[in-house]
């Protein structure tokens, strides 16, 4: 990743070098397991967690770009290396898993869920909250 301040641009880069993809903030980026693809958050606002999920080719080819989801944070690439899924906590208590422009819910439950890793063994570890910011109110 490289911010390019004259722009208010961050930009991925692969090689060094090589823009792959341009937006205000590029974030979680993960490669494919076999290295030929990577995917990431591609957000608007870089101060809005609003983002499409965008999956290309280490070559530069765009292979697919979500919907904008209210929230999207983590990426994992699923076990089989054939979808990239992700969480969007704010919006609902799915697992969402995108390729080719096709979205699918691998998982849903009534919960804020944070997406972190996916097992070969296509294990999920998820973490389950509301993150809280900001001034906090305690009573005694």
């Amino acid at each position: 990743m490289r911010y390019v301040p004259a722009d208010l641009i961050r930009q991925l880069e692969y090689p060094i070098g090589h823009v792959l993809c341009r937006e205000r903030l590029v974030d979680d980026l993960r490669f494919s397991r076999d290295g030929k693809d990577l995917a990431c958050n591609a957000h608007t606002n870089a101060s809005d967690d609003r983002c499409n999920v965008v999956i290309l080719r280490t070559t530069g080819e765009n292979v697919a770009t979500s919907p904008q989801y209210e929230s999207s944070q983590e990426l994992a690439w699923s076990a089989s290396g054939d979808e990239v899924w992700s969480t969007s906590p704010l919006e609902s208590g799915e697992v969402h898993a995108s390729l080719s422009c096709k979205v699918r819910e691998p998982l849903a439950m009534q919960a804020r869920l944070h997406l972190r890793d996916v097992g070969p063994n296509g294990q999920l570890l998820i973490g389950q909250g509301i993150a809280r910011r900001g001034p906090r109110r305690f009573s005694l």
